[in-house]
C-alpha cells in the first residue's frame, strides 16, 4: 500500500475553483468557495477533477502575475531574467529585462525578486492543495500519477528557489549550513505543528536540497508508468530523471548525475540542421523531453518568453530590444558548427538568411541586426512553444559528470553524438570540464541555464573587453560569489512572514 505523508503549506494559500477547472485546464486561481471535504469527495466521484487541477500548476507556468508588467510571465520570465544577469545575452538597446542585464534588479523592494519568489511559492502552495486532495491510502494508479505531476514540479520549484536566494556552492564546496528559504509542505505530515513553524522560516541549503530531491525521487515513484502520449507538457518519469540530473549535477553527485541523464534521454533523438534553424517553437519534436505546447488559449501574445527572446517575433526582442549573441562566444564557435548558423555574423545577415527571412523584415526588423539570434522563431498566432528540457542538456550533463570525476575519454564518448551531430567531422578523444561548458553556453544559449551553470562553477562575468557588442552600460565585470548573484527574499515576505527577520536578508 502506498502511503502519503503530508504537511503544512503556512504561507499563501490558494485554493482551486472547482466549476472553472472543471471545464478548462486553463484556470489556477484558487478559491475557497468549495470546502475540503466537499471537493475531495467531489473528486472521488469524478477523478477528472483532480487532472483538471493537476493541469493548472503547468498553466501557471506560461501565465503571467496578475498586475504585473510585460515580463511577469511566470515560468520562462525567471529564466529569462537570469540569463540576462549573465554574458551571453547582449541587449545593446535598453527595455523590459534592462535591470536584470544590468544587475540592478535583485534587491528587496524590487519587483524581479518578488515575480521570482511567488511564482515558485505559488506552484508549491498549489501543489500542497492537489496533494492534500487524494486519499493518502489510495493505490489507484490515475491518483498516484497525478501525485506524482504534482510532487515533481514542488521539488522542482524548491531546486530553483534554493539557487536564486543563496549562494549554494563557493569555488568546489558545498555551502549546506547556509541560510536558504521557507519549507512549506502539505497538510497531516507526520512532523510535529513546532517544526511546521520552524520549516517557515529559513531552513538550511541542505535541508531545501533534501526536500527537491525527495519530493523528486517520490515523484519518479508515484509517476511509474504514467502515459502522457496526450502531451509532452506534462511531466513523466523522462523529466523527472532530467530534473533529478540537473539536481545531482549542481550537488555534485557526479554518478548519479550521468545515471539520470542517461535515462533520462532513452527514446528520444537529436536535431538535424534543418530541425535546429526551424525556430525551436514545436513541443513534438523528437529532441524536446519536456516543454508547453501553447494554443489560442494560452497565448499571451507580448507577455511572452517568445516576446522577448526572438527576434524573428514583431514583440519587444523583434521590434525594440535585439537578443544578440556575444562577440566573444560567437567568435569561438566553429565555423563548420551548424549553431553558428543560429547567429547573424558580425557583418550581419547572410545572403542565404537574408532570402530565408525576408518576409520578417517589416514585422520584425531586428533580425537583420549583426550578431541577432535567429534561434527561436515564431507562429502568427503566437502559439509557439516553450522548450523546458531537451535530449542535448542531457548528453551534457553526462559528460559534464564524467570530466569532473577526470574521465576525459568517458566525457568525450558521451558528448560525442551531439557533437557529431552539431558539428560533423567532429573527433576528439578527450574533453575538459572547460569544454563541456562552452558546448552548454553555445548548445543551451537563451533557454535559461546561464545564470544556473555560472552560481554552480562558481563563475563571473566580464563583458568589458575590446569589441564588446553589450551596451555601455552594460559592458560591466561581476565576479563569482559577488552578491549580485543572489537575489534578496522580497520586502513583503520579511514583512509577513514572522519567522524572518531582517536581520536575516541577504546582503
Amino acid at each position: 500500500m502506498c502511503r502519503l505523508k503530508y504537511i503544512k503549506i503556512g504561507l499563501m494559500m490558494l485554493v482551486l475553483s472547482l466549476a472553472s477547472c472543471s471545464k478548462d485546464y486553463l484556470d489556477t486561481e484558487y478559491t475557497t468557495g468549495v470546502g475540503e471535504k466537499d471537493l475531495k469527495e467531489i473528486i472521488k466521484d469524478d477523478p477528472s477533477k483532480l487532472k483538471a487541477l493537476v493541469d493548472g500548476l503547468y498553466a501557471f507556468m506560461v501565465s503571467y502575475q496578475d498586475g504585473g508588467s510585460h515580463d511577469s510571465f511566470n515560468f520562462t520570465a525567471v529564466l529569462h531574467a537570469t540569463d540576462m544577469m549573465c554574458q551571453d545575452i547582449s541587449q545593446p538597446v535598453s527595455h523590459y529585462f534592462s535591470w536584470d542585464y544590468l544587475h540592478q534588479y535583485r534587491s528587496a523592494p524590487y519587483i524581479r525578486t518578488a515575480y521570482n519568489w511567488n511564482t515558485f511559492y505559488t506552484l508549491i502552495a498549489n501543489a500542497n492543495r492537489i496533494i492534500d486532495l487524494v486519499d493518502r491510502d489510495t493505490e489507484d494508479s490515475f491518483f498516484l500519477n497525478c501525485l506524482g505531476e504534482t510532487y515533481t514540479i514542488r521539488g522542482m520549484s524548491y531546486l530553483y528557489l534554493i539557487q536564486l536566494y543563496q549562494e549554494v556552492i563557493t569555488k568546489e564546496t558545498i555551502n549546506w549550513n547556509k541560510p536558504g528559504v521557507p519549507i512549506y509542505l502539505a497538510d497531516g505530515d507526520s512532523i510535529s505543528k513546532e517544526q511546521q513553524e520552524v520549516l517557515k522560516g529559513r531552513n538550511t541549503v541542505e535541508m531545501v536540497l533534501k526536500q527537491a530531491e525527495q519530493d523528486l525521487l517520490l515523484g519518479l515513484k508515484l509517476i511509474d508508468g504514467f502515459d502522457r502520449s496526450t502531451s509532452k507538457r506534462y511531466v513523466n518519469s523522462d523529466v523527472v530523471h532530467g530534473l533529478l540530473a540537473r539536481y545531482y549535477l549542481l550537488i555534485q553527485d557526479w554518478d548519479k548525475a550521468a545515471e539520470h541523464s542517461q535515462l533520462a534521454r532513452q527514446g528520444y533523438g537529436l536535431m538535424s540542421e534543418k530541425e535546429l534553424k526551424s525556430g525551436f517553437l514545436d513541443l513534438s519534436n523528437n529532441e524536446w523531453i519536456w516543454g508547453f505546447d501553447h494554443s489560442n488559449e494560452t497565448q499571451t501574445t507580448l507577455v511572452s518568453w517568445f516576446s522577448h527572446i526572438s527576434n524573428n517575433s514583431p514583440g519587444y526582442a523583434g521590434i525594440l530590444s535585439v537578443r544578440e549573441i556575444d562577440y566573444a562566444l560567437y567568435q569561438v564557435i566553429p565555423d563548420d558548427d551548424v549553431r553558428k548558423g543560429l547567429f547573424n555574423s558580425p557583418d550581419g545577415m547572410s545572403a542565404e538568411d537574408s532570402v530565408r527571412f525576408e518576409s520578417y523584415f517589416e514585422t520584425a526588423p531586428n533580425i537583420t541586426q549583426e550578431l541577432a539570434s535567429l534561434k527561436f522563431g515564431w507562429a502568427n498566432d503566437w502559439t509557439q512553444d516553450y522548450p523546458y528540457m531537451r535530449a542535448a542538456e542531457m548528453y551534457l550533463i553526462e559528460a559534464e559528470a564524467y570530466a569532473h570525476k577526470g574521465e576525459y575519454a568517458m566525457a568525450a564518448e558521451a558528448i560525442r553524438p551531439l557533437m557529431e551531430n552539431r558539428q560533423p567531422g567532429w573527433d576528439m578523444n578527450e574533453v575538459d570540464v572547460e569544454y563541456v561548458y562552452l558546448q552548454r553556453r553555445i548548445e543551451l544559449w537563451g533557454e535559461g541555464f546561464s545564470y544556473f551553470d555560472l552560481k554552480r562553477l562558481y563563475r563571473g562575468i566580464n563583458r568589458n573587453y575590446t569589441n564588446s557588442n553589450h551596451s555601455i552600460s552594460g559592458q560591466i565585470s561581476v565576479p563569482a560569489g559577488a552578491k549580485n548573484w543572489v537575489f534578496q527574499i522580497p520586502t513583503r515576505e520579511i514583512q509577513d512572514n514572522v519567522h524572518i527577520s531582517e536581520s536575516e536578508q541577504n546582503d
